[in-house]
Formats: structure tokens, sequence, C-alpha cells
């Protein structure tokens, strides 16, 4: 997608718009999206052009890999309702001129609220660039300007209001900072696609607070001073006087107590006048700091406030900086009520209080200095782990971004005469935007006359350290040699167990990712989730495991010490027997850890997001040997990391490096020598998708959908490893799913990214192995799918379609392997599943969304009906592929792994 964010405020400048929007620009720009900001010359919160950026009227930069364009403003500290205008405006037009001449064209013009005014622009440039048009509302204007006394009822209003429901209606989607502020948008135009995207942390930009001696000097802290911090904006809304006459309060019962509130603001003159009258001789005014120091200078603090001016429109607020302590594990008390309140009470971060009673306010913050060290260790440890969980920024941008390519896909299936009552829509909006940009362009004349300075055009370039474009994947140049499976540890004798149930490797046992066992899955209820036997957290990624012998393997990626670690598990209560661990450092790109082991009776073979392997024995955790394909074969691994699962066939681990010379290796379990080799002719790259044995043409063949094409290699011993067919028609650029055997000698290829899907058969004469193609169809055209392998039963094709898919987007549908273009069956617009997983077992269909609900088809009738809905996890991204062993069915999403017991549960009775 190309995406332009227009907003006023952006970094240099501090807040936090301007940190939600440069996080947004990054993460868009990291993900493959075309991105360019188009903003104004810093000056927040100074009111003064920063030095650097003075005499100029356009200028370009590059912060962090991200376009950004500037363009002149007005910028003035002066209060009152005109001077604003004048600000805002000034921008308004300077943006306008700057966006006709400087943008290309776009897909999507997020446009930032406050100020409200600049939705003038967005509508103008969402016609000339033909891009959708999304509100980004950080606080609900013109409500906030009359519930804070800077605007009145009357003409001026009215006109603010009808803009504001002009904006709204005119938008593909109206993004929202919490449920308030979307309450407020559905209030203001109910016709509005509204979506809730809340404040959230970088929790790397936001590290645990750690303290400084330096710091501690440079602030001149004492070894008895108790701190109470503050750091942020000094405006209206946070009504810092509260602070200021608890701090008075608190001085007389505990003169250890010191506040420190740093940062700047149009309020920060009138408060420091204030405190020198009262002779706070307990709080001092520390300058803003720049947001790398912020961990040194929360370190100071023993606790924070976050407070909020009390007015009803800030029932709904949630501001950004709670959850930074949170990320920093610092305790705070939170002076609001509402949404803010219940998310620092639920947090066990925070202990909130009414806004403006600055005699509660004192009384907490004298409860909270008596508390001993280890409890508010534990109440910031809690932050942490919450804001990890609910609001991270990583996520959270993620979810928008799909959001948007979501309504991209969905207007492939918008037919003729809707598109041209849009089209006469806009024209229509249009006129009135070039109305209220002539009021732009008379308010921001008055600008003009007042600005001083020449407008020279220099371009600047801008790169700040440590944050250019992350490539997620290794070449052999720069790889470095990891010590891999190094460290081990045992945490309790191995269990033996002769459980006949096995979930031995992806898809299972017959590669089909159907459950042929005996035991019955009981469903409770409708909506009654079943028993959760035992739940471990995992780091962040989509890896899954398998069951052998009673015992779970998953490839975790351990977040605290950066390292893979093979973990060994008990089935029966979740208890770790062992890890195998190496240390990866990674960034992580959509999570980290993605595959999933294999097993037999006597190894177990794993392949890590870096493309490292590992063979161990199965019982004991004794590494055997391991490779670093990359250092070894020259992979390359795709973006994203390595999602393809390893293959135990017999006792040899085949694995598909598809490096400088090597396509596919079979090394012995045992002794790590490699037995068969095939040569990467083709020079294919590596895939996501995975190694899958089937019989075709009377002959036993791995099957592997590489980049680049698909092939087939010998699987038998006469000629272990030679290439018998390679089918270059299939040349996808992103590829997970991995081949489906169709019978009769036929296979199905599918991809996401516009790959839709293939049918080939395979065929022998005496002159050597050939393929057919017999369908190859677009996703929008017949049955596709993403990410998810599709499954075939009864001779009928299941799988969740791709985002590209037009109407059928996400659902799961049915087809006829003789005809994938014909939808025989299909979910509904109601049901669709995003990325989940699904699995086949006991003639029910599982099938995960992302956000952790489960849907359960029953399969005995002639059409899938639905029987259950539950939600089976509470975290989001809930991609990782289901395991089966007996009644336990093991699932994950992002962060944690669930084991559900689908045993039958007698009904609780109770005493008699």
């Amino acid at each position: 997608m190309k995406i332009v964010i227009l907003t006023q405020y952006y970094p240099p400048e501090h807040g936090a718009p301007q940190n939600r929007l440069h996080d947004l620009a990054i993460r868009a720009a990291k993900a493959g999206h075309d991105t360019i900001v188009l903003t104004a010359m810093p000056n927040y919160p100074l009111g003064k052009v920063f030095p650097e950026y003075k005499g100029q009227f356009f200028t370009s930069e590059n912060i962090d890999g991200v376009k950004v364009l500037r363009s002149w403003i007005f910028a003035s500290r002066r209060k009152g309702l005109l001077p604003q205008l004048t600000v805002y405006f000034s921008f308004v037009l300077s943006s306008l001129i700057a966006g006709l001449i400087k943008l290309p064209r776009a897909d999507f013009l997020i446009c930032e609220s406050p100020p409200l005014f600049l939705g003038l622009t967005a509508m103008a440039l969402k016609t000339m660039k033909r891009a959708r048009m999304v509100m980004n509302i950080s606080d609900l204007w013109p409500e906030s300007a009359v519930q804070l006394g800077i605007i009145g009822p009357g003409i001026k209003l009215s006109l603010l209001q009808h803009l504001e429901r002009i904006l709204y209606s005119e938008s593909a989607i109206v993004s929202c900072q919490t449920e308030g502020i979307q309450q407020g948008v559905l209030d203001s135009c109910p016709a509005a696609r509204t979506l809730l995207y809340p404040n959230g942390v970088d929790l790397k930009m936001f590290p645990p607070a750690r303290k400084s001696a330096q710091f501690t000097k440079k602030f001149r802290v004492g070894t008895d001073n108790f701190v109470v911090g503050y750091g942020g904006n000094h405006g209206r809304s946070q009504a810092l006087s509260q602070v200021l006459l608890a701090a008075e309060i608190v001085h007389k019962k505990n003169p250890n107590v010191l506040f420190l509130l740093f940062g700047d603001g149009p309020e920060k003159d009138e408060l420091v006048k204030k405190a020198g009258e009262m002779k706070l001789q307990n709080l001092r005014f520390m300058p803003p700091q720049k947001r790398q120091e912020m961990a040194k200078v929360q370190g100071l603090w023993d606790i924070a406030l976050v407070p909020l001016k009390d007015i009803a429109l800030f029932n709904g607020a949630r501001p950004s900086k709670m959850f930074e302590l949170m990320a920093g594990k610092i305790p705070f008390i939170f002076c609001g009520s509402g949404e803010g309140a219940d998310i620092a009470r639920k947090s066990g971060c925070s202990l909130p209080v009414p806004p403006e009673n600055p005699g509660k306010l004192a009384s907490k913050i004298l409860e909270m200095a008596e508390f001993p060290p280890e409890k508010l260790k534990e109440m910031g440890s809690k932050g942490r782990k919450f804001v990890q969980r609910y609001f991270n920024r990583a996520k959270l941008a993620e979810s928008l971004l799909h959001k948007l390519t979501e309504i991209i896909q969905g207007e492939s299936g918008t037919n003729d005469e809707a598109r041209g009552k849009q089209k006469k829509n806009g024209r229509s909006g249009f006129a009135m935007v070039w109305a209220l940009n002539s009021i732009a362009v008379a308010c921001a004349i008055i600008a003009i006359a007042i600005w001083q300075g020449s407008a020279s055009n220099i371009n600047v370039s801008r790169n700040i350290p440590g944050m250019d474009f992350p490539n997620s994947g290794r070449s052999s140049q720069e790889a470095k040699e990891t010590a891999i499976g190094e460290f081990f540890e045992a945490y309790m004798d191995i269990p033996q167990d002769s459980s006949p149930y096995s979930w031995p490797r992806f898809r299972g046992p017959d590669f089909d990712n159907i459950s042929r066992q005996s035991l019955p899955l009981q469903i409770q209820a409708h909506d009654q989730a079943p028993h959760v036997a035992w739940q471990i957290q995992l780091g962040e990624g989509h890896a899954a495991p398998v069951v052998h012998h009673g015992k779970v393997y998953i490839l975790d990626y351990d977040e605290q010490n950066k390292a893979d670690a093979l973990r060994c598990l008990s089935l029966k209560n979740g208890k770790e027997i062992w890890r195998r661990w190496y240390r990866n450092p990674l960034k992580r790109n959509h999570g980290i850890s993605r595959t999933i082991p294999a097993v037999n009776n006597d190894y177990v073979l794993t392949v890590g997001p870096a493309g490292h392997v590992m063979c161990l024995r199965a019982d004991s955790g004794e590494l055997l040997w391991s490779v670093d394909m990359v250092r070894e074969y020259g992979t390359a691994v795709p973006l994203w990391y390595t999602g393809q699962c390893p293959l135990i066939d017999g006792d040899i681990a085949v694995i598909a490096p598809a490096g400088d010379t090597v396509l596919m290796a079979g090394i012995l379990c045992e002794t790590g020598e490699t037995v068969w080799q095939t040569e990467n002719t083709l020079d294919l790259k590596m895939s996501h998708s995975s190694i899958i044995p089937m019989t075709l043409a009377g002959k036993r063949t791995f099957v592997y959908s590489a980049l680049g094409a698909i092939v087939g290699v010998s699987a038998e011993s006469s000629d272990h490893g030679k290439m018998l067919w390679a089918c270059d028609e299939w040349n996808r650029k992103v590829v997970a799913p991995s081949p489906v055997f169709l019978g009769d000698d036929r296979l199905l290829i599918t991809a996401g990214y516009g790959g839709g899907s293939m049918i080939l058969r395979i065929s022998q004469d005496n002159s050597g192995f050939a393929y057919e193609v017999l369908q190859a169809v677009k996703p929008a055209k017949g049955l596709a799918s993403e990410q998810q392998t599709p499954i075939v039963t009864g001779n009928r094709i299941y799988s969740i379609m791709p985002k590209d898919a037009g109407v059928l987007r996400q659902q799961f549908v049915c087809a006829s392997p003789d005809n994938i273009t014909e939808i025989l069956w299909a979910s509904g617009p109601e049901n669709r599943f995003g990325l989940g997983p699904f699995i086949l077992a006991d003639n029910k269909f599982f099938i995960m969304d992302d956000n952790g609900y489960m849907t359960v088809l029953d399969m005995t009738s002639s059409h899938p009906v639905q029987i259950a809905r539950f939600k089976a996890l509470d975290g989001h991204d809930a991609w990782g592929p289901i395991a089966i062993a007996g009644d336990k069915m093991l699932v994950r999403d992002s962060t944690t792994m669930r084991c559900l017991d689908f045993a039958p549960r007698l009904p609780d009775r109770g005493f008699p």
C-alpha cells in the first residue's frame, strides 16, 4: 500500500500523538508499505520553530527510514482563539500546497485530529490524490474545546460540528484512541465506520526503568527522598495545580517526599509562578527530556503521577504516559475516572484517585511512601506484563495496517453502481471542501502577514542511529557463528508415559491435519470453552507444538535471553522437563518463532527462525548434531524468519536449505552424516512452506513449494534426492501453505498476496516425469489460502480464504478437488477467521480466529453445521497450528499456549 500520514505534530517534537504516529509510520515502512509523512515545521510545545528548521517553507528529511515532508507553520505561544486559529490554518494552507506539489497518488491518507481543521486539507488531497481518508481521532473536537472553555455555544460551534460530521462521513475508517471517543464519533455521525486504535507503548523504547547515579546527582535527589515523578505536557488538560496543592499537604506530613515535574507546555509559566508563591520546597520543575533518556529519568521515581482535569470528556481518556510507566515498571497514581482509571486499576500497577482532588491525592502519595520496596516492585512488574499483553504498540499498528489492507481487498468486490455512487458523493463533497478551504486561505493570510523569515528550500537528511530498517533475514556473508544447542537445563525427572496418542510433526501423523484417534472431543455447550488443563507463557511468535509419549515439544523464543529454546513439557500438567537453548539475538517481525519440531521414538528435530537446525535425543534432550543453514549452505532466510518445519523420514532428517548449491538434503539423525543432497540448479530460495511426502505417478516424492518453483524430489532409497520434476509456472513471491495431496497423482498449491492456487497432475513415461497444470486461479476466482494449509476430506477441500479473495475474504470455504473455481459452501461474511488455524478431529472442524475464538463445525451432515463458538485464548494473533493428542488440544496465541481438555465432564451437582 501507499500511505500518507498528515499531522501537525511529529518528531523531533515530543508528545503522545507524535510518538504514536512516528511508530505507526516506521512499522508501516518496515511492513513494506510506501509511507510518507506530511507535517509541520517542529515547534511544539514552545510555540517556536526549532532553530534548524527556521526560515524554510518546504523541506524534506528521512527519519528512521520514513520520508518526512514538512511545510511552513505560523508558530505562536500566544493564548486566545484567534492566535490558535492562525496557527492551525497556516498549516492547513501550507500542507495543502505541499501535498498537491510533493505527494504522489496514495491508497490511504491518514489525518490526525486534533486539530480538526486539518481535515480540510485531508479531504482536498483525498480527492486530488485518489486516496481513501482515515481520520485518526486522538481527542474529540469541538467537544473538548467546549468543555475546556475555549469555545462556547453559537455559530462557530455549529460550523465546527458540521465540519466534524463531514469528515467522519467522508472517511473510509475513523480510528479512535478510546471507546469514549469512538462513541462520540458515532453520536456525531452514526454512519461512520469506526475502529478502536488505542494508545500503547513501544516496549523497546521504554524498557524497565533503571537507577542512574549520574541522574541522581544531576537532579539532586537525596538517598532519603521518596520521589514522585511526572513527565509530560504542562497544559489545561493535566490540571497540574492539583499536584501543587497535594505537594503542600504532603510536605507537612512527610518532608522527605520530593516532587519532580519534567516537561513543558502553555501552563508551565503560571505553575512555576504559583509554586513560588506557595513556597513549595518539595517540588521542582525540570526541563523536557529526550525519549531515549526517559528510562533513566524514570529510574529516579519511586512512583509517578498521571493527572487529568475533572471534565466529563476525560472519562474516556487513556493517556499514553500511563502505558509508558507500566512498561518502565513504575507504580503510579491515576488522577481521573472512566476508561483510564479502569485500565490503571486492572493493571495492578496503579492506585487511582478522583481527578482534581488534592486531598485524596496527597493521602494516596503518603500511603504509597510507606509501602515496602518489594510491594512497589511487584506493582511495577504487574504493569509491564499488562502492557505486554494488551497495549503493545507493535501489535496495535499491525492490526490497523491489517484493517487498511482488508478495505482495499474488500473493494475488489464493490459493484459498479456502488462505485459510481461513491464517486458522485466525492464530487459533491469536493465543492464544500474548496469552500471551507477558502476560509483556511483567509485565515492563513493573517499568519503570512505576521510571518517573518526567508522561504528557502533546504533538504535535510536526518537519520537517527539504531532505527534503520531491520532486515529479518541473514546472509552467509554476515552470519556470525552460533553455538547451536549450547545450553541445557533439566527441571524434573523424565516421566514415563506410554500414551498411544501422538501428533509428531507439522500437520500430524499423516501430513493432512486430520486426527483419526478414537477418543471423542466432548463439546460442553455452545458458548462454553473446554476446561483449561494448563497453560504456559511463550515468547512472541507462532511456533506450535508436537506431542509424543506424553511429552510436548515446542521451539520457543526466550525474549529475556534472546535465545531459541526447545522446551520439553509434560502433557499431563505442562511442567517443563528440560530445555535445550542457544543465544540468537533477533528483532521481532510479526513475532519471532514460527516452526514446528518433528519427533519420533528416538529423535526430535528443529529448525529455528534464523535457519539453525538441531537434532536431539527425544527423551533426554542430548544434542546429537546441529547445522547453521545460512553458514553451511548459503541459505537466505526469508522475510518474517524461517517458517519451514523439518521432517524426519525414518532415521533421516530432511531439510530444504535452498542455498547456493543445495536445494534439499537428507542427514542421518544419529550421526549428522549427509546421506544425500539435491542440487539447486534452478537457484530456488527458501519459502515459508514445508516439505510434504506424497506418492505421485507411482513414486514416493518429497514435494517442496520453494520461491521460484515447486519441485518433486525422490524419497526412495534407490535414487534418494534426485530431482524428478520442477514446475516454474508456480513462481510466487511469498509462499506459506504447504503442498496438499489430492489423489489421482494430483496436488494443490496455494499462496497469499495475490498468489492464488494451482492444481498439478504428475505423470511418468519412458522419458521421465512431467507435470500438467489442471487449474490456475486468482484468489478472488477460486479456493486459495494465505497462511494455513488446506485440508482435504470427503472429496472436498477446506480452506480459509486470503485477504484478497473479495467478498469471500477470510471465510472458511470448501470446493471440489475437481474444480476449485466453484465454492460449494462458505461460512458467510459474519464468520471470518483472519489467519487462524483449523483442524479436523472427531468429525468436527475446529477453527480459530485471530483473537482466540474457536468455532466448531459438525461434519456429519451434508454441509458443515456450527455447534459451538467459545473463547479459547485471551490474546491476539492466534495463528499457530493446532495439535491434538487423545482428548487434549494444544492451542496458542502470540504469547500463550493452552492445553484444552475435551474429556467428558460430569455436571457439578453441588453438595446435598
